[in-house]
Formats: structure tokens, C-alpha cells, sequence
């Protein structure tokens, strides 16, 4: 989180308005959200570390005639290899594409903004359904995992955590590669801290 907050520190100054404001939005919640973090208390005990994809999102998963392939296993970029192998929670996975339903509403807004005005509310309702359907599903097939919560809220809690993880992750990525994103994880973050 640290790291994060730092990078977005200097980012200040050339940014669009709207972008600017949601930076210095960000950088008040730090105390909340270091309390927010500080204070969760997923009920992990006994659950499994298993190995998990690392970087799973839309791009990763191709539609092939009636399946779906998922590819593109080596994990996110920035980390180590020894983190990558390294077991751990496959609810990161969970909230990997869970942000990515995020990622895929919020750059159609604006790609749709650039081109023409349209319905905000169709792509939040999308990834609303999206992400309802997603983790109703996955908590149907995992049913019984040692290495998935099987109490509701441990489950919520857990996937929560995961999801301030990524999407503090995703601004780091945006501030070193693409600049012109940071605003879908910064949306996401403030979507987090609303939540």
C-alpha cells in the first residue's frame, strides 16, 4: 500500500481534472483505508495455499465453441518468480476477475465517452450482473475446497482484502505503463472504499 500511495504522490501535476480529484481522493483515504486493512480479519485458519494462475483476468480466458480456455499462467508481471510459484490463495485469482469486470466496464465508458455520450448506468449494471454471476458461480464449483472459505463472510472478507490488493496493484502497473488508465483503478479503489 506504501508503495502505491508514493507513486501516487507525484502524480499531481499534468493530469486531467477529473483524474487529479480522484488522485487526491485516494491520497485522503490512506489512514481509512490502512485502518481498513489493519483491521480485517478474514477466518483463514486451516484453509490450504494451493497454486493459482497470478494474473487472472478477461484477457486471459478465451471463448473456444462452447468452452472456455484459460491461459497465460505465468503470473503478474511485476512480481518475482519465486512469488509467482509460490503457493498462496486462489482467492486472488477470484478477485483478479472480479477487478477485470471493472476494467472491462470502465474503459468502454471511455472509449464510449470519446466517441459518443451513451449509458453510464448499462456498463455499471454490467459489471454489477457480471460480478454477481461470476462469484455465485465460483462459490457453487468450489463448494468444499479446503482452500476456499466456506463461510459466506469469511468469504466476502477474504475477497475484499484481495480486491484492495489488486486494485493498489493495478495503479502501481497504470503509473509505470500506462498512464492514460490510471483513472479505471482509481475508480476501482474509490468503488472499494465505498463499499
Amino acid at each position: 500500500m506504501e508503495a502505491t500511495f508514493g507513486e501516487a504522490r507525484g502524480l499531481a501535476a499534468g493530469l486531467a481534472e477529473a483524474t487529479r480529484v480522484a488522485v487526491e481522493r485516494l491520497l485522503a483515504s490512506h489512514e481509512a483505508l490502512a485502518r481498513r486493512i489493519d483491521s480485517a480479519r478474514p477466518a483463514v485458519a486451516g484453509l490450504a495455499k494451493t497454486r493459482y494462475h497470478g494474473d487472472l483476468h478477461l484477457g486471459q480466458v478465451l471463448v473456444a465453441q462452447d468452452d472456455f480456455v484459460i491461459v497465460d499462467f505465468e503470473g503478474e508481471p511485476a512480481r518475482s518468480l519465486e512469488e509467482r510459484r509460490a503457493k498462496g490463495s486462489p482467492m486472488r485469482d477470484v478477485a483478479g476477475m472480479v477487478r477485470s469486470f471493472s476494467y472491462a466496464a470502465h474503459a468502454a465508458s471511455m472509449r464510449r465517452e470519446a466517441s459518443s455520450p451513451g449509458n453510464p448506468d448499462a456498463l455499471g449494471a454490467w459489471q454489477r450482473e457480471a460480478t454477481h454471476h461470476f462469484l455465485d458461480g465460483y462459490r457453487r464449483a468450489a463448494a468444499g475446497l479446503a482452500s476456499i472459505p466456506a463461510d459466506p463472510e469469511a468469504f466476502r472478507e477474504l475477497l475484499d482484502l484481495f480486491l484492495l490488493e489488486k486494485a493498489l496493484y493495478e495503479l502501481r502497473y497504470e503509473i509505470a505503463n500506462r498512464p492514460d488508465w490510471i483513472a479505471i483503478p482509481l475508480n476501482g479503489l474509490t468503488e472499494l472504499l465505498t463499499a
